[in-house]
């Protein structure tokens, strides 16, 4: 995996593939997921989220002319969850790299879902996509001085209206 520190919107190019390495996908084991990914390492502090525990990490991803941590999340044997934290002090703003970070994805996966409200998904910090099964969402969160924007891949989970 290459590693690049993002020039600006002019200088980067829009994804070729999905943030998820090649030759991953979700439900792969731990074993695949070595084989597939230079560099994994444990995470020191494994962190659960929505029942899956993020136990593995490489540093430094670049996609898309945007540098992240990525963490891959298992539920039992099977990878549930990938999420990608932009590194800080990588961009010029994280707003800009939020918004690049979008188009990029838009140029990819067509248009984000609509959200409830005026807001666009760049004035949300937020913006979600499906596709092949997977939920795919762009979330930039904080406060002014101290934002992060984190691209999450995790699988779709749909409920009988039943259970609601």
């Amino acid at each position: 995996m290459l590693l690049a520190v993002w020039a600006g919107p002019a200088a980067a190019q829009p994804l070729a593939q999905p943030l998820i390495p090649p030759g991953v996908h979700l439900g792969v084991t731990v074993s695949e997921l070595r084989e597939a990914v230079p560099g994994l390492h444990p995470v020191p502090r494994p962190q659960s989220v929505a029942g899956a525990v993020g136990r593995w990490r490489v540093d430094g991803v670049q996609q898309a002319g945007l540098v992240f941590d990525e963490t891959f999340f298992f539920a039992g044997p099977a990878l549930q969850r990938v999420e990608l934290l932009l590194q800080p002090g990588t961009s010029s703003t994280s707003g800009e790299a939020f918004a690049h970070l979008v188009a990029s994805l838009q140029a990819l996966y067509g248009p984000e879902l609509p959200l409830h409200g005026a807001l666009s998904s760049v004035e949300a910090g937020s913006a979600s996509w499906v596709h092949d099964g997977v939920d795919i969402l762009a979330l930039q969160s904080g406060s002014a001085g101290r934002t992060s924007v984190r691209l999450i891949y995790k699988a779709r989970v749909l409920k009988d209206a039943g259970e609601l």
